[in-house]
């Protein structure tokens, strides 16, 4: 199992299987880790920010649950957010 599917374990396992927008259960076929700073923004802030626990919540496999995380055109929620990351990485 890669580092990767080992991580969204966690957060399915930290969001308790429950999608963090609706509420439903998260099919165990189909579940989606939503980026709270998007995946395209990778290469400005770097894979450490991006994959960081706290840029990921857990969602079902409707997409207005995984867009209702983006935070991409809210500047304050991103900075307050890459800073709480930061913290986290020291």
């Amino acid at each position: 199992m890669s580092r990767w599917q080992l991580d969204r374990l966690e957060i399915f396992e930290r969001d308790e299987w429950i999608c963090q927008n609706c509420g439903k259960p998260i099919n165990l076929g189909i579940p989606q880790v939503a980026h709270r700073i998007s995946k395209g923004n990778v290469k400005f802030y770097g894979k450490a920010i991006i994959h960081h626990p706290l840029n990921l919540v857990s969602v079902c496999c409707n997409e207005p649950c995984n867009s209702a995380f983006n935070i991409d055109k809210r500047p304050e929620e991103v900075r307050e957010l890459i800073k709480r990351i930061e913290e986290d990485l020291k």
